[in-house]
């Protein structure tokens, strides 16, 4: 099996916060580049984000992140971050690894699990990095 995790909707929702933090709004192409997906799979992934009121999509423009999405993405980088934090502290992992291990292993946490880390951890408040 391979040790690749899917593209998920955070992907595109990060990668258009990131972007945007050097112009406007993210280009398809750019976006596409960032993940390592074709342009039109990527083109076809924003539309439905778009459709979602995750992202706002101007035709040859390209997108920006809706407060909807904005919240999502904070909400799963939270979760990350005490992920990664947890693995670093726990497992004495390096924050390289930790971050690609808690990118995969978020999806999978349950909310109950992720209260139950961040309490272990005296609820931090500052995080490694913030994408907002």
């Amino acid at each position: 099996m391979s040790n690749q995790r899917k593209t998920r909707i955070e992907d595109y929702l990060l990668a258009v916060e990131l972007l945007c933090r050097d112009t406007d709004r993210a280009t398809t192409g750019k976006v596409a580049a960032m993940i390592g997906v074709a342009n039109g799979t990527a083109s076809s992934f924003l539309r439905t984000l778009a459709e979602s009121g995750l992202v706002d999509l101007q035709p040859y423009a390209g997108s920006t992140l809706t407060e909807a999405g904005r919240r999502r993405l904070l909400v799963v980088m939270r979760r990350r971050q005490v992920l990664e934090l947890f693995l670093v502290q726990t497992l004495h992992l390096s924050i390289e690894s930790a971050s690609e291990e808690a990118w995969q292993l978020e999806p999978a946490a349950s909310n109950h699990l992720i209260d139950c880390i961040d309490s272990q951890l005296g609820n931090p408040i500052v995080a490694r990095w913030s994408p907002m």
